[in-house]
């Protein structure tokens, strides 16, 4: 009886400590568009980490094509965009008044990469 007494007791403490441990927006994933409005061929790679060095996948898109990407708000979500021969043009990433359904990023937004 002492010993279920004393796990009840801990996970009474444990819950709500661990409940507090997320973001805010940890749970939310936006689902979004990424719009190649630019003259050239591009590819879109969308970064695993906030360092973007590692990627979940990458997208190649011709002028005018949009593709659907998801934003989870965790501040891992960055997208790197690179030409045809591998070169780095920039990335792209949400502020908080973008993070929204449906929103549609476009690739001249290019900013620099972290």
């Amino acid at each position: 009886m002492v010993r279920v007494v004393a796990v009840c007791l801990v996970g009474l403490v444990a819950i709500p400590f661990l409940a507090a441990c997320g973001t805010f927006e940890s749970d939310a994933v936006w689902s979004i568009k990424i719009r190649n409005d630019t003259k050239r061929f591009v590819i879109v790679s969308d970064c695993k980490t906030s360092a973007c060095n590692v990627f979940r996948y990458a997208k190649h898109f011709r002028p005018g094509a949009t593709l659907r990407a998801s934003d989870y708000g965790d501040g891992t979500s960055w997208w790197r965009v690179t030409n045809r021969q591998g070169e780095l043009l920039g990335c792209l990433t949400l502020g908080a008044s973008e993070r929204v359904d449906g929103y549609t990023l476009i690739v001249s937004s290019l900013r620099a990469c972290p």
